[in-house]
């Protein structure tokens, strides 16, 4: 028994050791290259397990660990960065009673792949006409990989998506690894749906991007609307790490759908894996059509629809236009105001 205590408190250690060699990778080079840090530590580690008495490792091991966490936890996140263009501007949001006006919403043009014209643009929402909130999904590489992104609708004509990522700088690229680390901001890049979705079709034409219908009342969607534009001008005065497991793209949402209403998606392993978490609020009842989930992928994939409407006016309604579920739009709007005031049961 004692035997299995120490193996499984120097297999702990060895975790925190381990996930230091990252920290000090990544983060802590010391003005030195990467390697040569990593180096350093791993030598002094070394040296306590092998040349210090035994009686001593464990407290000095310890020690050490727990003061290069404390280092590590001093670097803090910041806003003021030369951030790639397409995220170096953030949005923000005031509340006016029932309507709401965005600032620096992105509207960009993407003539081609891996090209982009920015703009940016101010808009005013009634959130007491919010019809319904979907669901994108877009996929690249493996069916694991994916990036979830959240859209309201209204009923006089608007939508907008909110999706959230990681802030990168102009030198630094997306690395999975360096996510799990203090490579990256958190950003929730408030943008018009052609936006959204011509980023996934057009600038990355590999990806595939999917919408659905969530089955959430008016109310549920205003909710989290609310709590998500409360997140906005949070990072917009005080910045915050992205995470690639902790606080990422699709825990980050489920964070905000868990707090906000009574949303049928518990926490599992789908939300660990962003490819699987479309199945899981299927498997769930979450979504509005019933069809088999098979056919609601593709008839929801957006790709070939998002490229022919181009930059369209209308974007946001002719790309849902055969989507399952957004057939019964006409009646959620007559239904909506119904809806607010007693919080009725889901479409």
């Amino acid at each position: 028994m004692l035997a299995l205590l120490k193996f499984f408190i120097w297999f702990l250690l060895g975790l925190w050791a381990l996930y230091l060699f990252g920290a000090f990778y990544y983060d802590m080079q010391l003005g030195m290259p990467a390697g040569i840090s990593v180096i350093i530590f791993l030598t002094g580690l070394v040296t306590i397990l092998f040349v210090l008495k035994r009686r001593y490792r464990i407290l000095t091991f310890i020690t050490v660990c727990s003061i290069v966490t404390v280092a590590w936890s001093t670097i803090k996140p910041s806003n003021d960065r030369n951030w790639e263009p397409d995220k170096a501007i953030l949005s923000y949001a005031e509340f006016d009673g029932d309507l709401v006006n965005i600032h620096d919403m992105r509207d960009a043009y993407y003539p081609e792949a891996r090209k982009y014209e920015l703009e940016y643009v101010d808009r005013t929402y009634d959130l007491s006409k919010i019809v319904g909130m979907d669901l994108y999904n877009c996929y690249w590489t493996s069916d694991l990989i994916a990036h979830p992104m959240l859209s309201w609708r209204f009923e006089d004509g608007k939508a907008f998506t909110i999706s959230i990522e990681n802030r990168n700088t102009t030198k630094k690229g997306y690395s999975v690894l360096g996510g799990f680390f203090k490579q990256y901001e958190l950003i929730y890049i408030v943008s018009t749906d052609r936006d959204a979705v011509h980023r996934r079709t057009i600038y990355d034409p590999e990806d595939r991007i999917y919408m659905y219908m969530l089955d959430v009342t008016p109310r549920e969607a205003r909710e989290a609307l609310v709590d998500y534009l409360n997140r906005v001008n949070e990072l917009y005065d005080k910045p915050a790490w992205y995470n690639t497991l902790l606080n990422n793209c699709t825990t980050t949402i489920q964070v905000h759908l868990v707090a906000t209403q009574d949303f049928p998606m518990p926490w599992n392993w789908g939300i660990l894996f962003p490819g699987l978490y479309c199945k899981s609020i299927y498997d769930h009842g979450g979504m509005v059509s019933d069809l088999p989930y098979e056919e609601l992928a593709e008839r929801g994939l957006r790709n070939k629809a998002a490229n022919r409407i181009g930059r369209a006016d209308d974007f946001w309604k002719q790309i849902r236009m055969d989507v399952p579920g957004f057939e019964s739009y006409n009646i959620n709007k007559a239904d909506s105001s119904i809806s607010f005031l007693n919080n009725s049961t889901k479409h």
